[in-house]
């Protein structure tokens, strides 16, 4: 089977995609979703620590762990 390449779809932010994400997870067992949104640089927060809370977001959202 040929492997056909997904175009993330852009959201207005992190809140939207999550309702998005959450909504399939909800719809269905197999996830397959491709989503974007821009961050504000904020130097502040190290590039890592930003990783690691948009991290504990998906968690919540999703209940799967990224190590």
């Amino acid at each position: 089977m040929e492997h056909i390449p997904h175009i993330a779809e852009d959201y207005m932010d992190a809140e939207d995609l999550f309702i998005a994400l959450r909504a399939q997870f909800k719809a269905s067992a197999h996830v397959d979703f491709h989503g974007t949104y821009s961050i504000e640089a904020d130097d502040l927060i190290e590039s890592k620590a930003q990783t690691h809370m948009l991290a504990e977001e998906l968690w919540k959202v999703t209940g799967y762990r990224f190590m």
